[in-house]
């Protein structure tokens, strides 16, 4: 059985997870992502917080080895709902695990060595040393680089009496923390924020009410870079240069065509993980990442796609973003028609943004 005990440490940063259910996909995809964290990154302390379920310790030991730490926190919420009880181990993170330490969701690969203290995204954002805690702007398939994402929240708040939108809206798929203090603050509001929407709402989504907290108390949270955290189904052109993509999710499973469900797919096959064959299939990922195909419709092509957020970023007057997905679209694999009128255009585009430098995300 995997090493279970209290999961403190405070020597190199840790990579947590959250697994709750016992044997079931999204541990295996845990399973997949960690393997590929440790590839890039030997030696890093991995600690996986669960629910007890001893199927789950076996399965990681097997896999990971005795090394890897499982420890099943004290306190968890009644009944047998996996997904409640993950939310409400994860929201309680730095109880766990001692800063630093980077969480990530299971459904994640790491295709690159992480650094020790990740860059800001933007300059205003502050130095490299400053960064207490670090999240990235989340993503979604209709506007990949600002922050348009939260519309989703918006009855969720509205029922909350929380304010939106907020200032920013973070993913919580990875997050790193530097400072325990910090952590401790954070997950503090965050848990009793949770716990709150949970008695009131009945959903447990774990991202509304983490941004509630940063947002209504200011709190220090450093925006990264996307590469720290590239949802790869949003825009797979902007997993380029990532250190970590982060996949979405159906009935529990990665899009089809996507590296992560083939990783998945082999495992079920072969009751193992070829971790030779992975390393080969990361280093082709790292030097450029596509998920296989958009779809069979002229308006899944990625030209089609970027060209379309041109010209809805112009009709708001957002020239940033005009800009960047201009820039974005001299990316596509089969530039036409449309790929020329940016390439023309961008010139402009960037006088008109002239602070695209200082915020640009990727």
């Amino acid at each position: 059985m995997a090493h279970q005990d209290g999961a403190g440490t405070s020597a190199a940063r840790t990579a947590v997870y959250v697994v709750t259910g016992g044997d079931n996909v999204y541990l295996r995809m845990a399973l997949v992502s960690a393997t590929s964290l440790r590839l890039l990154n030997p030696g890093i302390p991995i600690v996986f917080l669960t629910d007890g379920d001893p199927s789950a310790a076996a399965l990681i030991a097997h896999h990971l080895g005795e090394d890897v730490r499982v420890h099943c926190p004290e306190g968890l919420p009644p009944g047998n709902d996996p997904v409640r009880t993950s939310r409400h181990i994860k929201t309680q993170l730095a109880s766990w695990v001692q800063a630093p330490f980077v969480f990530l969701d299971s459904d994640t690969l790491c295709v690159r060595r992480l650094p020790g203290v990740p860059p800001p995204g933007r300059a205003r954002d502050g130095d490299e040393g400053q960064v207490q805690i670090g999240a990235v702007l989340d993503r979604n398939r209709g506007e990949p680089f600002h922050n348009d994402s939260a519309g989703w929240m918006k009855p969720l708040f509205a029922q909350m009496g929380w304010d939106h939108p907020t200032g920013i809206h973070l993913n919580s798929g990875v997050l790193f923390f530097n400072s325990q203090e910090e952590a401790v603050r954070l997950c503090d509001h965050w848990h009793r924020a949770w716990s709150d929407q949970v008695a009131r709402t009945g959903q447990y989504r774990d991202q509304p009410a983490l941004n509630h907290v940063i947002d209504a108390l200011g709190l220090p949270v450093t925006v990264l870079s996307l590469r720290y955290n590239a949802i790869v189904a949003a825009a797979p052109h902007l997993a380029r240069g990532a250190s970590i993509l982060h996949y979405f999710t159906r009935d529990g499973m990665p899009e089809e065509g996507t590296l992560l469900h083939r990783f998945l797919v082999d495992l079920a096959r072969d009751g193992r993980i070829d971790q030779a064959a992975m390393r080969e299939d990361l280093a082709a990922a790292r030097q450029e990442y596509a998920v296989e195909d958009y779809g069979q419709e002229p308006e899944d092509h990625p030209e089609y796609v970027v060209f379309s957020w041109v010209t809805r970023s112009l009709r708001r007057g957002d020239h940033e973003a005009a800009f960047l997905h201009a820039r974005e679209l001299l990316r596509a694999r089969r530039p036409g028609v449309r790929t020329l009128v940016a390439v023309l255009g961008l010139p402009l585009l960037a006088l008109l943004a002239r602070g695209v430098r200082r915020r640009d995300p990727v």
